[in-house]
């Protein structure tokens, strides 16, 4: 496999797992204090609730009374529900996070800070020396209804002006996955991207991704690359096309050079 296609589909596989990598953490000499400065690290944390410090105060977790349902489990996924009966809370913070707990409940998508890619406040994360780019990913089959999002085309315009607003504000660059899987489904027929639950993407779909990585990272076309995953030779053309046509026939679009 050549070695850059083989870098494009291990980040598609890492962004579709839900995951942005950061350089390793410097070792630590035995006893001495971490530092949160430093410019060669970074941070994530997927699905995971904080942990409370032995002998200290009880950090705010989900509220018991409505379960929290993380993605890749089986079920649908929820959006956290603090639990405000926390006695470390102050007034100020239980009377805001009730606020974001009724908006959610109400059925308004409270994607963290981090979800969006926007910073955190830790100064690793903002001193982290690493160059952004923003997966626009592709929308479920039949769209999103619990939150308004009737169709497929409805939830992926949705997606797409999303992550073009906060690239823009963020002057970083996009990989527009979603806007060449729209290209593939608009071709008619059985696209063959999803898998039968409608969300996660077959073989077929995981090479578009890779490829329209591909193309953005290293501006050059995926069109007559070798490697073709298990896809036939017809399909595998298709998809290095519609990758191609659609991250390199406007790059300035997508902020790339």
């Amino acid at each position: 496999m050549p070695e850059p296609l083989r870098t494009a589909l291990l980040l598609a596989a890492g962004l579709l797992a839900g995951l942005i990598c950061a350089g390793a953490a410097p070792v630590l000499a035995q006893g001495s204090p971490p530092n949160f400065s430093a410019t060669d690290i970074g941070w994530t944390a997927v699905g995971t609730e904080w942990t409370a410090v032995p002998g200290g105060p009880q950090p705010v977790k989900q509220d018991p009374a409505h379960r929290y349902v993380p993605n890749n489990v089986g079920g649908q996924p929820t959006f956290r529900i603090a639990d405000i009966s926390n006695p470390n809370l102050t007034q100020f913070a239980k009377d805001s996070l009730k606020k974001t707990n009724d908006d959610v409940l109400a059925g308004k998508p409270m994607w963290s800070r981090s979800a969006r890619c926007w910073a955190t406040g830790v100064p690793a994360w903002l001193l982290t020396p690493a160059q952004p780019m923003f997966f626009i990913t592709w929308a479920h089959r039949n769209g999103w209804p619990a939150f308004s999002l009737p169709d497929y085309a409805s939830m992926q315009s949705s997606i797409d002006d999303g992550y073009l607003f906060i690239a823009a504000q963020q002057h970083a660059e996009v990989a527009p996955v979603g806007f060449a899987w729209k290209a593939v489904v608009d071709q008619g027929a059985d696209p063959g991207l999803w898998q039968d639950d409608g969300s996660h993407p077959t073989t077929k779909g995981t090479y578009l991704a890779a490829c329209v990585f591909y193309a953005s990272i290293f501006l050059e076309s995926p069109a007559g690359l070798n490697y073709h995953a298990d896809l036939s030779d017809g399909d595998a053309a298709q998809t290095q096309q519609a990758a191609a046509a659609t991250v390199l026939g406007d790059p300035a679009k997508w902020g790339l050079p």
